[in-house]
């Protein structure tokens, strides 16, 4: 270790240790945090990871499909995609900030939770009968509403003046 003038390891790289030890800190507070939330909490942060990887499983089988076949309409199947993924990115993102107890997360959450049931209750009927999926579906956004308005939920997720 060389001390310089300034009173500051002048070796070479150690400016990198410096950060290797604020990164370590940012990861052991990060940790506790994680900790320090209710389970309901953490339990929705991961079903819409969830439910965020099976929309970028979703959009990944429509870019193949889109690749592969050919669609009555590229422009539609293309938004479709697109929309998709849109949806994967921003479940991942409520995800995210789920684990930080952001209070907008209440509401991005339960909407998409109302329209995951809604197209469940499209898989009962209509032309694209598949019952399994529509309970799969169905199952998860009550589970979601639930962890939504759960007291410990709402509490974390509240700001306080």
């Amino acid at each position: 270790m060389n001390i310089g003038r300034n009173g500051q390891d002048d070796t070479p790289g150690a400016e990198n240790g410096a950060k290797r030890d604020t990164v370590h800190a940012d990861t052991v507070r990060a940790a506790g945090a994680l900790r320090d939330l209710p389970p309901r909490l953490i339990a929705l942060a991961c079903l819409l990871f969830v439910e965020g990887a099976a929309l970028g499983a979703a959009a990944g089988w429509l870019l193949i499909e889109l690749l592969t076949e050919q669609p009555a309409s590229y422009l539609s199947a293309v938004a479709l995609f697109i929309l998709t993924l849109l949806a994967a990115a921003w479940m991942l993102f409520t995800a995210v900030n789920t684990l930080r107890a952001k209070p907008w997360i209440r509401a991005a959450a339960l909407t998409w939770q109302v329209l995951q049931a809604a197209v469940a209750f499209a898989s009962f009927q209509g032309l694209e009968f598949v019952p399994g999926i529509g309970w799969v579906l169905l199952a998860a956004s009550i589970l979601g509403i639930v962890f939504l308005v759960s007291p410990s939920v709402i509490a974390a997720t509240t700001r306080h003046p």
